[in-house]
């Protein structure tokens, strides 16, 4: 069902999947996607865009102009992928194993993305953890590595609970080093700030003066976020 709000195209799903919190993210083409628990009103799908207004804007836009890593349309020989920032040419594999070799991943032509996505999760156990450890290690008020856990979200690139658990985009993987680096600083400042505060903003500063040009690097890549999952 398509609904207009905040002046850009809406299109709002009743998952049955979602109990009581809705999500949203965004397509190529900016347009946005709202998945809602089954009895939620149109108004509530209304308060909650226009509650959030201002970042829909940003990111609808970042979205429909910036196309600098977009998702494979099939996940098939040739295809282009990417890893910390590096690209990868999708290649058949003569197993049921994904494999890095000279620029290439090789993955099981049956089930390609199903694989794919598997061996991202895996490369995200590793180059997370020590992009998170490195990043602890060198902020004053974060004692040691907090709870953490990496999964493939459709609107954040990371996040922090207010119990302090922080959360990463499995998506990151795909990034060059410097964009990781910048996420995670991000939600290690929360650990200090729960807001966006000036505060939290001059503590981020502090530690990463560069913040606001990685910020607008990181918004060219919204497009992984719209990738349906295998």
């Amino acid at each position: 069902m398509s609904q207009q709000a905040v002046s850009v195209p809406v299109d709002v799903h009743w998952n049955p999947r979602r109990r009581t919190r809705m999500a949203i993210s965004f397509a190529p083409d900016g347009a946005v996607r709202v998945e809602a628990p089954p009895g939620t009103t149109i108004d509530e799908v209304h308060g909650l865009l226009n509650t959030h207004e201002r970042w829909v804007r940003y990111r609808s836009r970042a979205a429909a102009e910036n196309a600098t890593y977009w998702y494979p349309a099939e996940y098939e020989d040739g295809a282009v992928l990417f890893l910390r920032g590096r690209p990868l040419v999708l290649r058949p594999s003569v197993n049921n194993t994904v494999e890095l070799r000279d620029g290439e991943l090789l993955a099981p032509p049956q089930q390609a993305k199903r694989a794919v996505w598997a061996w991202y999760s895996r490369q995200a156990d590793a180059i997370l953890k020590e992009a998170v450890e490195l990043a602890a290690a060198a902020l004053p008020w974060v004692k040691h590595v907090p709870p953490w856990r990496h999964r493939y979200m459709k609107s954040r690139w990371g996040s922090c609970s207010t119990s302090g658990r922080v959360s990463l985009n499995t998506h990151l993987v795909k990034l060059p080093a410097a964009l990781i680096e910048y996420v995670i600083l991000h939600e290690l400042c929360h650990l200090r700030h729960m807001n966006h505060s000036p505060r939290f903003y001059d503590l981020l500063g502090t530690h990463l003066p560069a913040w606001k040009e990685r910020r607008r690097e990181l918004g060219h890549h919204t497009g992984l976020l719209s990738e349906p999952p295998p």
